[in-house]
């Protein structure tokens, strides 16, 4: 990838403005390549160069595909249309069509054709730069993802005349809900290709799926159990927070005049439900669940058969989040959350989490899009 600063640009009308340009270097004929400064011009068809180009790379402007380019205001320009090995970054070369104008008076431009439906063009106004880099998702991969949309929309249209009820299909809701919020944050990861965060990513997005395998084994039950957990949290987090104040915020919270008021109800609500979610210890002694699903992740793991997703997943991204030593440099956690690896193992379990919604709401699913479906919770192993 290469980055590249904007200039500030002399106007007409409105003063300087500041221009997106890139530093590309183009191959001249004896093999050797000759760097030049381009505007980046997204409204350009094609990439465009003065005539003296020609000459610095020794080329035959009239050998060119003759063409008549046309302006904004009107005007036309001859220009010869050159195929040119362009380097964009040591690791980013591609060939990409010029159009060198049989005149000085035009600017060079980098243009879409060859470059921007190949390469990932990015603006970035708070840094005033340019970011060139490979295209995050690759073309046939992309097809894969946006048939995987496709069936995930065609999916939740049919939600609400799914025959589930209620409490797993708002359990599911926002089970799904969280899976699409960490499917955007990968694809966010893979756009800025910083696969170094994908560990926490991937082991949140184990957590959801396994939760949600966990709810459909039992839907009516599990969903409504998984409902009635939330005052649970949410009465422990205030507690905690309150108690302990820690900034601004929080102190904030704990001095408010309403605390006692929003406590009581908290409490309130907590002890509605508490007896419904403790075990007792081996010395008689009543205890909270740790969750809404009462057991550790590794035991609800072993429970549905996903021993091995736990161990692959949820293990080594457990190793990343907590800083263990192993998990720099060790050549198991950089292949597991390789942007590719990664990514298919979030496409695989949130193809999973809509195959059961499919399943158990009873919606009818063409031939290929079950085995898409199918194909991608294979790939997740």
């Amino acid at each position: 990838m290469s980055f590249h600063k904007w200039r500030r640009v002399p106007t007409k009308h409105f003063g300087e403005v500041s221009v997106p340009y890139a530093h590309i270097q183009l191959q001249v004929a004896s093999g050797r390549f000759q760097s030049f400064s381009l505007q980046v011009d997204s409204g350009a068809t094609v990439s465009l160069l003065r005539r003296s180009v020609a000459e610095l790379l020794g080329l035959d402007l009239q050998s060119g595909r003759r063409v008549e380019l046309a302006s904004v205001g009107g005007s036309r320009t001859v220009a010869f249309v050159h195929t040119l090995r362009t380097r964009f970054a040591e690791t980013i070369e591609l060939e990409v069509p010029f159009a060198i104008a049989d005149s000085e008076t035009v600017p060079n431009l980098l243009g879409r054709l060859g470059v921007f439906d190949v390469l990932q063009i990015d603006f970035d106004a708070t840094t005033k730069e340019t970011a060139i880099r490979p295209a995050w998702l690759p073309e046939t991969e992309r097809a894969v993802f946006d048939l995987l949309l496709e069936i995930e929309r065609h999916v939740l249209s049919q939600w609400n005349t799914m025959d589930v009820p209620q409490p797993a299909k708002e359990a599911s809701r926002r089970l799904l809900n969280r899976a699409g919020e960490l499917l955007a944050a990968m694809m966010g990861l893979r756009k800025l290709h910083r696969a170094s965060a994908a560990p926490l990513l991937v082991r949140s997005m184990f957590e959801v799926a396994l939760q949600f395998e966990y709810l459909w084994t039992d839907p009516e039950k599990l969903g409504q159990q998984y409902l009635d957990y939330t005052p649970v949290t949410v009465y422990k987090t205030y507690r905690s927070i309150v108690e302990t104040p820690s900034g601004m915020l929080s102190t904030r919270m704990a001095e408010s005049p309403r605390r006692a008021t929003l406590e009581a109800q908290l409490r309130q609500q907590y002890e509605a439900v508490r007896e419904n979610f403790q075990s007792t210890t081996k010395k008689g002694k009543k205890r909270d669940w740790p969750n809404w699903y009462g057991m550790p992740v590794d035991q609800l793991a072993s429970k549905l058969e996903w021993d091995g997703e736990y161990r692959f997943w949820y293990k080594a991204g457990s190793a990343w989040a907590h800083g263990d030593p192993a998990s720099v440099g060790w050549p198991l956690i950089e292949t597991l959350f390789k942007p590719c690896t990664a990514w298919d193992m979030f496409l695989g379990f949130y193809a999973r989490m809509i195959l059961r919604v499919a399943d158990g709401g009873r919606i009818v699913l063409s031939h290929t899009q079950t085995r898409l479906l199918r194909v991608l919770v294979e790939r997740r192993d």
